[in-house]
């Protein structure tokens, strides 16, 4: 425990770049990852290769982005009310990630009874998951709007009927 950083306490700035620094270096490696890999595939493999690589890769940086942002997003919210010590509204919304999660892996909510997570293990192989991505992109879309909706309710009625809350 010697070595954790609490966010909340301490320089802002410092913790942030603390945080931030990590995260560049990945992206700078992930980027030199793609421009090694180009030469490779256009010097050894072929242009067919380079030009499949290349088409896709603009789609899955999207992708990648996206899914990212949401998450971050999702972290923000998620850290706020940590950081408030609000367990309420986290609990629910830590009921619905565990509820599909355990459905995810088969060990939630049997076939009658229609869960997000079932939904998502719908799609288990690779074929699937790439032509089949309107069954499972809004599902997890809306987990994730589901959770944070349920934790700005929860912000929302605890600020109105908590009288320490006031500000």
């Amino acid at each position: 425990m010697k070595n954790t950083v609490l966010m909340t306490k301490g320089s802002i700035s410092k913790n942030i770049i603390k945080f931030a620094v990590p995260i560049f270096f990945g992206n700078v490696f992930q980027q030199l990852y793609n421009f090694v890999d180009s030469i490779i595939l256009g010097n050894f493999v072929g242009k067919e290769a380079l030009a499949a690589v290349t088409s896709s890769s603009s789609m899955i940086f999207l992708f990648v982005g996206f899914i990212s942002g949401i998450f971050m997003g999702a972290g923000v919210v998620i850290s706020r009310y940590y950081g408030a010590e609000d367990n309420a509204t986290m609990s629910l919304g830590s009921v619905i990630l565990t509820e599909s999660t355990l459905s995810f892996l088969g060990l939630g909510a049997k076939y009658p009874i229609a869960t997000w997570g079932q939904i998502i293990n719908g799609v288990k192989d690779s074929y699937s998951l790439l032509h089949y991505t309107y069954i499972w992109i809004p599902v997890g879309m809306l987990i994730c709007l589901t959770v944070i909706a349920f934790n700005f309710v929860g912000d929302g009625l605890r600020d109105a009927f908590d009288p320490k809350m006031k500000r």
